[in-house]
């Protein structure tokens, strides 16, 4: 975490949090639900994947465990029921969408989760195309789940960007096809890094670019090849992966599926700890409890169709902040300038509000984000940073299904819309308006009762459209310590920055003694990337945790 978390290794803090001894229940539910996915077995001409029916099977538990609809299941097999037996050989459409009789486009849309736009995209099809019942429609698919392409006629690299979420250009790298070459029917296209052996160095990449594309570290780069430098020139043929270990086992399952953390006991890291500079360089997961239906977000306004109760997301998402919670507690204790300090953070908007919304295009991909997502991944960050310098933080908000989230990759995050209030008893989700936002003054309130005021701080995190950027928002009548603080941050993070005071709702009657909303960046085109990368939320999150240690006086 930051220039600070340089004095120890990081691996069991981020993306862990779950503590060895309180781990066997999960390992337990983890290991269940990969002996179901070991049998699913690869059905090359179709496309799809089966599944033996196990004893005590039953549609629902396999619609669960697969993440296809019982009504696709039904469908897919001809069942007229949720009847079926041991033994019995079923069919998971992981990458096709049987359409239901009577459904049409919009339907078809809204249960699949897929973009209507996207739908007809990669199908080749209008809203004015017929849609006969039974169909079989191509959806997107996780490139980490296919791994392998056999292009059909008629196919794109644009429908494949589409159906996979992985860049034309990455494509071609992972496939060794030059930028000239086109789609020809029948060609293998590999949609992952983990299938590349070597690699043909272009002008310009370095050590460095290749190991955050292939995901390998620049030491583990340096011994495959057996270089004395880092230095590496165009032409130069580079292995990717180990040379004495064999990757061409398509039946290797039991590191290939292994949930990290056990891959991690497994085999001991090459990299040096001493190279870790942020938690970045470690692989994590994006997702924990439920992954979304789609891998990253395919527009601006597109939200996951699973539906969750908030009592169950709250359950899920206690649990994982304790963990965390614990994990940020062993951290290094870097200083006490926050000793006696509660800082509340408030990651902006989250539930049924996602906040703003906007799109960059990064090598000619377009990632589209949303803010609730990456405001309270920097809010997490921002936590551990305080923790380590003596604060005791809390957040408003709670996330059931993510924690800190190193997108390496630069994968853009899905908007769930399922976090929920830091409160036991509230049965309501985050929602902007007035009584949104004064339930998290009443989560402050409860927090710094009794505690002394002059040692408080209320943050609120946000990334909002339009020209905002180093914009510190304080109430109309805002304390000396709140512009002492803001004061703080605007130097940290831009030239030209300013204070805007007004009866912003989350500030009126804030007991924290220095209370604000911080734009931490913008969602314009030109600060999206910022967000997007992980080395960046990092950063944000140390300028803000150095600003609020000028202001309590800990700044040389």
């Amino acid at each position: 975490m930051g220039r600070h978390l340089l004095r120890r290794p990081v691996r069991k803090i981020y993306p862990g949090y779950l503590k060895r001894d309180r781990q066997l229940l999960i390992k337990r539910l983890l290991f269940s639900f990969f002996v179901f996915t070991s049998t699913l077995l690869v059905m090359a001409s179709a496309g799809a994947l089966t599944y033996t029916v196990k004893r005590g099977d039953t549609i629902f538990g396999i619609s669960q465990a697969s993440r296809v609809s019982e009504e696709q299941l039904r469908l897919v097999n001809n069942l007229t029921d949720n009847t079926i037996r041991e033994g019995q050989e079923l069919i998971i459409p992981h990458d096709f969408y049987m359409v239901p009789p009577g459904d049409g486009w919009f339907g078809v849309s809204r249960k699949s989760g897929v973009p209507l736009d996207v739908l007809l995209r990669i199908n080749r099809m209008t809203k004015e195309s017929p849609l006969r019942a039974y169909t079989k429609l191509k959806i997107p698919v996780a490139a980490a789940l296919q791994k392998v392409h056999v292009v059909q006629a008629g196919e794109s690299w644009a429908i494949l960007e589409d159906i996979y979420g992985v860049s034309a250009e990455k494509m071609r790298q992972y496939s060794g096809i030059s930028a000239k070459q086109n789609l020809v029917e029948g060609m293998t296209i590999m949609l992952i890094p983990d299938l590349v052996e070597t690699h043909l160095v272009q002008e310009g990449e370095t050590l460095y670019s290749l190991s955050r594309r292939y995901g390998v570290s620049i030491d583990q780069l340096m011994q495959y090849n057996a270089l004395n430098t880092d230095i590496i020139r165009s032409g130069q043929r580079l292995r990717i992966r180990d040379p004495l270990v064999d990757n061409s086992s398509s039946q290797n399952f039991e590191l290939d599926n292994l949930p990290q953390e056990e891959v991690a006991e497994e085999i001991a890291p090459l990299i040096d700890p001493i190279e870790i500079k942020y938690a970045y360089f470690q692989p994590s997961r994006l997702y924990f409890s439920r992954p979304p239906t789609i891998p990253v977000q395919p527009s601006a306004h597109y939200a996951d169709p699973q539906a969750t109760s908030v009592e169950s997301d709250y359950a899920d998402a206690s649990l994982l902040y304790a963990n965390f919670k614990e994990d940020v507690a062993q951290l290094p204790v870097l200083s006490d300038t926050l000793k006696g300090y509660k800082i509340m953070l408030d990651p902006g908007h989250g539930g049924y509000d996602p906040g703003a919304l906007g799109s960059v295009n990064i090598g000619g991909k377009t990632y589209y984000l949303v803010e609730d997502e990456y405001v309270y991944d920097i809010a997490l960050r921002l936590y551990a940073i305080l923790v380590q310098h003596g604060a005791e933080v809390d957040l408003t908000i709670l996330a059931p299904n993510h924690t800190i989230r190193e997108n390496s990759d630069l994968e853009s995050f899905v908007n769930q819309k399922n976090e929920v209030y830091n409160d036991a008893k509230e049965s309501r989700r985050p929602v902007g308006g007035r009584w949104g936002l004064r339930k998290r003054v009443e989560i402050t309130q409860r927090f710094l009762r009794n505690h002394p005021k002059e040692k408080s701080i209320f943050m609120s995190l946000h990334a909002d459209s339009g020209d905002v950027s180093g914009l510190v928002l304080a109430s109309a009548k805002y304390s000396d310590a709140t512009k002492r603080l803001a004061e703080k941050i605007i130097s940290r993070f831009a030239v030209g920055g300013r204070i805007l005071a007004d009866e912003y709702l989350v500030l009126k009657d804030n007991p924290a003694h220095a209370s604000l909303l911080v734009e931490v960046r913008t969602m314009s085109k030109s600060e999206a990337k910022y967000l997007l990368d992980p080395v960046e939320r990092q950063a944000d999150a140390q300028r803000l945790a150095d600003a609020i240690l000028d202001y309590a006086g800990g700044a040389k």
